[in-house]
C-alpha cells in the first residue's frame, strides 16, 4: 500500500528546536536553548515575550557570601532535539558549571525537569526555572486580564498592567497554600505548577518589569547537595480557556494524588471532634477591651456572657475565641503565662464556656521570640539565653530578627521548627493551656505552615532549602495535635490560613474567604477567589476567621463576609476584638443571615458544606451590586461590585449535588437559567437569608 504523508511547514513549525502538539507550539532558542514562544494554537496567543525569552537562572554564594547569577546567556548550549522531547545541556566554561534540561510536552502540558552539575568552588543556593516572561497585557484590552495567585485562600490580581508593580511572590510552604499559577483573559490563559508533592522549598510568584511578567518559580536546594543537584520535580506549563477555575480543575486532578490527599475529610471525620464536626459559631473577642461602662478593662467574664448569649441567640453552639489573653499583651511571646488578668479569671471563664456546652480556641503565635516590644517589654536576655541556640540563622550566618519595637508584633525572633526545644516549646504551652481548660488551639503566624529558611549547621537538619523544613513543621504538627488528643477527646488542633502540606494533621484552618480588601486579599486590583476550598474543600474544614464583622448598624460588608463564609462552606464566625457590641444590639439583617446559615450548615446542607467537592460556580445571569469595602492597603473604603447572588455549587461522593446562594442586595433577585435548580421555573432569593437547593 502505498502511503503519502504531507507535512505542511510553517516559520515556527520548521524550526529546529520546537515541540508541538494539538493544543501548544513550543519554540526554543536554537542557539542557547531559550524558550522563545508558548502559543496556544486554537486562538494563536503567544504567551512569551520573546525579548526576554530566558530558561534559568542559577544564584549562588562565593567564599565571602556574595551572590553570583548565570542564566543560559552565559553559557555554551548544546541542543538535542528528540520527538516530544528536547534536552538542553548548557556550560558555563569559566566557572565549571553545567545545567541540564530536559523539556516533554505530552498531550496537554509541557514538563520541565533540570539538573545541575557544579564543579566549582561556588555555592548554589536557589533556581528560578524556568525563566520565562509572560507580556504583561494580554491581547488589545487588558481590562480583563487576571493573574491568578496561591496566596493563602486563594487571590486574582485584575489588570496587572494597571495594579501591580514589584513583586507578588510567596514562599511555600506558607503564603502559597498551593502550587499553581495561572494568566488568562477572555481567549486564552496560560498555567505553571510545580508537581512537587514531598514539600521541597520554593517561592511562587510574578515579578513585574515595565512591560513584562516575569515568571517567579524559585527552587531552594539544600546547600549540602549543590554540588550535582537534580531538581526533585518538574514544572508543567500548559494553556486553557476558561477562568482560574480551570486551571484549578487541573491542578486539582494532580494534588488528589498526592499523599496530603490520601484520605478525604469524609474518610477521616472520625478524627474530628464531634463539635467541630456540628459547625458551631466562631466568636471572637479580646479579653483586654471596652467593658459596659465604655472603660478598658480585662473582661474574661464578658466574652464567657457574651458566647452564652449567642448561642441563645443563634440557636447554635459557639466557639469563645479569646483575644488578648497574654500576660506581656497580644502577640507577645512565648512568655504567655499566667494570663493577663486577676488570678483564676482565664481559667474561670473557660470553666463557664465549658458549663454552657460551648467551647474555646486559642491562638499561639508560631514559633516566634518576641525580642522587643513597645517601650518596656525586653527579654533579649532570656532569648539569648534560652531561645537563641535553637533560633532560625539567617544566610550572612546571623540570628534572624524582624521587625521593630513598634510593630504590632514587636521586634522578633523565631525559633527553628526542627529543633527539639522549639518542638517542647509549643507542647508545654499546649498542655497548660488546655490544663486551664481551653478546647481547642491555633498555630498562628506561621501562615500556611511556613517560616524563614534556616542556614544552621548546628540544629540536625541540612543548612537552607530542601524538603527537610516541611518535614519539621509536619512532625511538629502532628506531635500537637496527637497530645492533645490523647489529652482530651474534643481537643482540636488549627493553623493560621491553609497549607495543602499539612491538610493530613490539621482538625481545621483560619480561613479568610471573606477578606475582601483586607490580608491576605489586600493589594490594588487584588479580589478573593476560593481557591484553597475549590481544590480541597471535601479534605479539610475551615473556619470562617477571627475578622468577620457584626455591628449594630447596616452594614453591607459584613452580609458579604457571612455570606462568603456560607457558601464557601466555612463554618460561620464574627467578631468585635476590643468592642464593646452586645449580641442583642447586633443589626437584625446581620443576626437573620448569621441564624440562617448556622441553621443550614447544620441542618439541610450540613453533608455538603462539611464535606461536598466543591464543582464549577454555575454562570447566573444576576445583577452586579455594588458594596462599601475597606481596603487596607489605601486605608480607605471604595465600592466594589459583587454579584448579588454569592453561590456555590457542591456534590457528595454519592452523586448528590447542593447550590447554596445569599443574595446580598437589597432587593430580591431572579436567578435566570444558568444552574437546574427546578426546570421551567424561575427562583427567587429574597435578602439576606440563603437558598439551598
Amino acid at each position: 500500500m502505498l502511503r503519502i504523508s504531507v507535512v505542511l511547514l510553517t516559520a515556527a513549525a520548521a524550526h529546529a528546536a520546537t515541540l508541538e502538539n494539538a493544543q501548544v507550539r513550543v519554540v526554543f532558542n536554537d542557539t542557547t536553548g531559550a524558550i522563545t514562544s508558548f502559543t496556544d494554537k486554537l486562538t494563536n496567543r503567544d504567551f512569551i515575550r520573546p525579548e526576554s525569552a530566558a530558561l534559568y537562572e542559577l544564584t549562588f554564594l562565593d567564599e565571602v557570601r556574595t551572590r553570583i547569577r548565570f542564566t543560559e546567556r552565559d553559557a555554551t548550549a548544546k541542543i538535542n532535539p528528540q520527538p516530544g522531547v528536547i534536552t538542553i545541556t548548557s556550560t558555563i566554561p569559566p566557572k565549571n558549571i553545567t545545567a541540564i534540561v530536559n523539556c516533554t510536552l505530552n498531550q496537554t502540558a509541557l514538563r520541565c525537569g533540570l539538573k545541575i552539575v557544579n564543579n566549582s568552588i561556588l555555592t548554589l543556593t536557589a533556581i528560578r526555572f524556568p525563566a520565562i516572561e509572560f507580556p504583561v497585557r494580554l491581547g488589545d484590552n487588558a481590562e480583563d486580564d487576571r493573574l491568578l495567585v496561591p496566596r493563602c485562600d486563594g487571590a486574582i490580581i485584575e489588570n496587572p498592567e494597571l495594579n501591580l508593580q514589584g513583586s507578588s511572590t510567596h514562599n511555600y510552604p506558607g503564603g502559597a497554600s498551593l502550587q499553581l499559577l495561572a494568566f488568562y483573559d477572555a481567549t486564552a490563559g496560560i498555567r505553571a505548577i510545580t508537581l512537587d508533592g514531598a514539600g521541597l522549598r520554593k517561592s511562587l510568584g510574578v515579578n513585574r518589569r515595565g512591560p513584562g511578567l516575569s515568571l517567579q518559580l524559585i527552587h531552594y536546594p539544600e546547600l549540602a547537595s549543590t554540588k550535582a543537584y537534580t531538581l526533585p520535580y518538574e514544572v508543567e506549563l500548559a494553556t486553557f480557556h476558561g477562568d482560574w477555575e480551570t486551571a484549578a480543575t487541573a491542578y486539582r486532578e494532580w494534588a488528589v494524588t498526592q499523599p496530603w490527599c490520601r484520605r478525604t475529610l469524609q474518610q477521616r471525620i472520625a478524627e474530628l471532634p464531634q463539635w467541630l464536626r456540628d459547625m458551631p459559631f466562631f466568636y471572637t473577642m479580646a479579653a483586654r477591651g471596652i467593658n459596659a461602662e465604655n472603660k478598658q478593662a480585662i473582661r474574661y467574664d464578658m466574652v464567657a456572657q457574651q458566647t452564652a448569649e449567642y448561642t441563645k441567640l443563634l440557636k447554635a453552639p459557639a466557639v469563645a475565641m479569646f483575644m488578648s489573653w497574654e500576660k506581656q499583651g497580644p502577640w507577645v511571646t512565648p512568655d504567655y503565662l499566667p494570663p493577663a488578668g486577676p488570678p483564676d479569671a482565664f481559667k474561670n471563664a473557660l470553666a463557664e464556656v465549658k458549663k454552657q456546652g460551648n467551647h474555646s480556641l486559642i491562638f499561639l503565635s508560631g514559633l516566634k521570640w518576641t525580642l522587643r516590644k513597645g517601650a518596656d517589654y525586653d527579654s533579649t536576655e532570656a532569648f539569648a539565653r534560652d531561645g537563641e541556640p535553637s533560633a532560625i540563622v539567617a544566610e550572612d550566618g546571623g540570628t534572624l530578627k524582624v521587625g521593630k519595637p513598634t510593630d504590632d508584633t514587636g521586634q522578633y525572633a523565631e525559633l527553628c521548627p526542627a529543633t527539639r526545644f522549639a518542638s517542647d516549646l509549643l507542647s508545654t504551652l499546649s498542655r497548660e493551656l488546655t490544663n486551664l481548660g481551653v478546647t481547642a488551639v491555633q498555630v498562628d503566624q506561621m501562615v500556611g505552615g511556613g517560616g524563614p529558611i534556616c542556614y544552621s549547621t548546628k540544629h540536625g537538619h541540612p543548612a537552607g532549602g530542601g524538603k527537610w523544613q516541611a518535614e519539621a513543621v509536619y512532625k511538629l504538627f502532628e506531635r500537637l495535635r496527637s497530645e492533645g488528643k490523647e489529652r482530651s477527646r474534643d481537643f482540636a488542633f488549627l493553623i493560621e490560613e491553609p497549607g495543602e502540606m499539612f491538610i493530613p494533621v490539621l482538625d481545621a484552618y483560619h480561613a479568610r474567604d471573606y477578606a475582601e480588601g483586607r490580608w491576605p486579599r489586600d493589594g490594588r486590583g487584588v479580589r478573593g477567589v476560593p481557591l484553597f476550598t475549590y481544590i480541597y474543600h471535601d479534605y479539610l474544614l475551615g473556619y470562617g476567621g477571627d475578622s468577620a464583622g457584626v455591628s449594630k448598624d447596616a452594614n453591607a460588608q459584613n452580609i458579604y463576609s457571612a455570606a462568603a463564609n456560607l457558601v464557601n462552606g466555612k463554618i460561620a464566625a464574627a467578631a468585635v476584638w476590643g468592642r464593646n457590641q452586645p449580641p442583642a444590639e447586633v443589626h437584625p439583617a446581620q443576626r437573620e443571615l448569621l441564624t440562617s446559615a448556622l441553621a443550614m450548615a447544620r441542618g439541610p446542607a450540613h453533608e455538603f458544606l462539611l464535606y461536598g467537592k466543591r464543582l464549577p460556580t454555575p454562570k447566573l445571569q444576576t445583577p452586579d451590586v455594588k458594596i462599601p469595602i475597606w481596603v487596607q492597603s489605601a486605608a480607605k473604603g471604595e465600592d466594589r461590585a459583587f454579584p448579588a447572588i454569592v453561590q456555590a455549587l457542591y456534590q457528595l461522593p454519592d452523586g448528590r449535588k447542593g447550590w447554596i446562594a445569599v443574595n446580598v442586595s437589597n432587593a430580591p433577585v431572579e436567578v435566570k437559567p444558568g444552574i437546574n435548580l427546578d426546570p421551567g421555573q424561575p427562583i427567587f432569593i429574597d435578602n439576606p437569608k440563603p437558598y439551598f437547593f
